[in-house]
């Protein structure tokens, strides 16, 4: 838990970094570089007056040293550089800000160096002699400044990664403490859950029991006796074996996974459904298409069966209960839909609950556990997938469970 704390907010803690950096590199950036542009054009607004009117007199003064000064004919041959001999240079006339001047009266650019740390802007404009003076300055790029800053930068993500690993450690110690309560809440409620279900039926056993001991039934009425115990009986080894099944999921306990084809697995649970069906009057059908995930077979045989089985014990009689599979998101659905009793809104976020049932005297009457949802839930958990829940009271519910491409 501390790893993957640490790991969220070191993450986050970097995106933050990253994203701060990146928007006040860029403002600076640009209100200096709008700065610099502008204090040019002034640059080149003075230069233009002194040679209009001392002429190339006005060139034999000092230059200032953050800025170059050049000085071009109309056809691009440069007469003066305040940096570099003129004989020595190429022709200007092809550089974008002298053949603007000369098109327009002014003209600007911008170019990078070889390494792309630095970006010469240039300045130009026209005089009344058909001449072209400009002036250029260097100024860093984003790259430049973004290196200039890597020891500042360092000192922030060694700072990001301290404070992520302490928040981690603290976050974790009351994470643990929580989860160790809600975890003991959760037993205690499981543990009485588990001993009033397990009560109930225990009950009826006796009694009846009780009552065959002691010569009290009827010679008639001994079938009907007997029965009652073999019912509560297997309601009790289901409830037991359902139990179990939640344990071995809470306690992830490693359980070997292979290739399942979702549709066999469904037509399989429908036909071992087919006669509690219509004994309810209900039909039950499978559509889809193959689709194969990968996971523990029995597990998700329960998880349909559960699913078909509440569909039926829920529904009215004529009802349907329609089962369809395909592939989805490079996964398998499952979706089973019934037109049953529905669940009222205000519970269906807990019908996934361990022994909760919308309406308990009809749950008991059918013989459910209160476990087939929660075992659903937690199956889905262990291979990864997903459950969507949409019902409405007196027309129906549908589940549908999306199983991941690989767990």
């Amino acid at each position: 838990m501390t790893k993957k704390i640490f790991r969220g907010s070191l993450l986050t803690s970097a995106v933050i970094l990253a994203v701060s950096f990146a928007i006040v590199l860029t403002c600076l950036y640009n209100y200096f570089s709008a700065l610099q542009e502008k204090q040019l054009r002034l640059e080149l607004d003075l230069a233009i007056r002194g040679m209009e009117t001392a002429g190339a007199v006005w060139l034999e003064g000092p230059a200032p040293q953050d800025l170059r000064i050049t000085w071009v004919e109309a056809d691009g041959t440069v007469r003066y550089d305040s940096q570099a001999p003129a004989e020595g240079l190429p022709n200007h006339r092809d550089r974008a800000e002298i053949r603007q001047a000369l098109e327009t009266g002014t003209g600007y650019s911008a170019r990078f160096s070889d390494t792309l740390t630095k970006k010469t802007i240039n300045c130009a404009a026209r005089l009344s002699d058909g001449t072209v003076l400009r002036v250029s300055a260097q100024r860093l790029t984003a790259l430049a400044l973004t290196i200039a800053m890597l020891q500042p930068i360092c000192i922030l993500v060694l700072t990001a990664i301290i404070l992520s690993a302490v928040l981690a450690s603290r976050t974790a110690v009351l994470a643990g403490d929580v989860t160790g309560r809600e975890a003991e809440r959760s037993r205690r409620e499981f543990s009485a859950n588990v001993s009033h279900e397990l009560k109930t039926p225990l009950q009826s056993i006796l009694g009846s029991a009780e009552l065959l001991e002691n010569g009290l039934v009827p010679a008639d009425d001994v079938p009907h006796f007997a029965g009652r115990i073999r019912a509560e009986s297997s309601r009790l080894v289901a409830l037991i074996e359902d139990i179990i099944r939640l344990s071995q999921l809470d306690e992830a306990v490693p359980i070997p996974r292979e290739p399942v084809e979702l549709r066999e697995v469904a037509e399989d649970v429908a036909a071992s459904l087919q006669d509690s069906a219509a004994a309810k009057g209900v039909s039950l059908t499978v559509t889809g298409e193959e689709a194969e995930l990968q996971g523990v077979p029995g597990l998700v045989r329960e998880m349909v069966f559960n699913l078909c089985d509440n569909a039926i014990k829920y529904n009215v009689p004529g009802g349907t209960v329609e089962v369809s599979v395909s592939r989805r998101e490079g996964g398998a659905l499952l979706t089973v839909r019934d037109t049953g009793i529905g669940i009222p809104p205000k519970y269906q976020g807990r019908v996934f609950e361990r022994f909760f049932r919308v309406d308990k005297s009809r749950s008991k009457a059918s013989g459910g556990t209160g476990l087939g949802l929660s075992i659903v839930k937690h199956g889905a958990q262990y291979h990864g997938a997903k459950i969507s829940l949409r019902s409405q009271p007196d027309r129906g519910t549908e589940i549908s469970v999306l199983f991941p491409a690989k767990v």
